[in-house]
């Protein structure tokens, strides 16, 4: 059986992202960017976004860096109709001193939608 290897890179961060995670992620692969624990849930919901073709709606709360954030992430096909990116959005609400004390230590909510996927123009 061969084994084929899925490697994420972050092509595009803004800035409300990087200061969140307190360093910059463009052009990082994501075992650069995650730690050990993290990586390998995180790169497994992305691959199921791949295979499975679906969107991905997952919101985490930790109040040492962030009060919340919501990530959408949704499969790219290519012109084949395979699957070639995910691509993924996030907001940020950045925690104030007054709110600290009610953010939940840690939260990680993960939900899956099915999803047709995306089609390039011309290609419908």
């Amino acid at each position: 059986m061969t084994r084929i290897r899925i490697v994420f890179i972050c092509e595009i961060v803004g800035e409300v992202a990087k200061d969140a995670w307190r360093r910059p992620m463009m052009k990082q692969w994501a075992d650069e960017i995650f730690d050990a624990a993290d990586l390998l849930p995180i790169t497994n919901r992305w691959k199921r976004v791949m295979t499975e073709n679906l969107v991905l709606h997952a919101a985490y709360s930790e109040p040492k860096r962030f009060r919340h954030a919501e990530r959408l992430t949704v499969p790219i096909r290519g012109v084949d109709g395979e699957t070639r990116y995910v691509f993924g959005i996030s907001i940020y609400e950045k925690l104030t001193g007054e709110n600290k004390p009610l953010a939940p230590v840690q939260l990680d909510l993960v939900t899956y939608y099915e999803f047709a996927g995306l089609t390039p123009p011309g290609d419908a």
